[in-house]
């Protein structure tokens, strides 16, 4: 029976985390919303402030498959929005390593894979990276997927 309990308290726990990451990502892109994407100094202490929650301060309290697809996601946004490219990159490229690393939640979720890649791509292009370019659009091109409004959007 503490066998049960323990893996509930587990499972809670994970559940709880998902749902405080996608409570700061949507956080996040309401703020983008309401206050598009000006750069103003007072603009950008709004996202730092949802930016210095222990739960974006380090990539280690995100305990679950999404809840560090968010992190990573997020950041990436986060330097975007401050122009800061070369950052948003590596957020971006970890974000794609980190799913690509889950061959079978590419499979399953291909959008949130496809997202990735074309947040990426965009990236690497502002880089100059055009090689890198060149690479994760062969991977765009390759998802296969039933979606028939995700197959049109690649």
């Amino acid at each position: 029976m503490k066998e049960l309990h323990s893996e509930i308290n587990t499972s809670l726990q994970l559940s709880k985390n998902v749902n405080d990451y996608s409570s700061l990502v949507s956080e996040f892109y309401m703020t983008i919303a309401r206050n598009g994407l000006v750069r103003s100094k007072k603009d950008i202490k709004a996202y730092e402030k949802i930016f210095t929650h222990p739960l974006f301060v380090s990539k280690e309290k995100a305990q679950s498959f999404t809840a560090m697809c968010n992190y990573y996601d997020c950041r990436s946004a986060f330097y975007t929005i401050r122009l800061d490219y070369k950052n948003a990159c590596i957020y971006s490229e970890k974000l794609v390593k980190y799913i690509e690393s889950h061959p079978h939640q590419a499979v399953e979720n291909p959008r949130r894979y496809a997202n990735a890649l074309s947040n990426f791509i965009v990236l690497l292009f502002n880089e100059k990276r055009r090689d890198a370019v060149l690479v994760n659009l062969k991977k765009l091109n390759a998802i296969q997927s039933d979606n028939t409004e995700l197959t049109s959007r690649i």
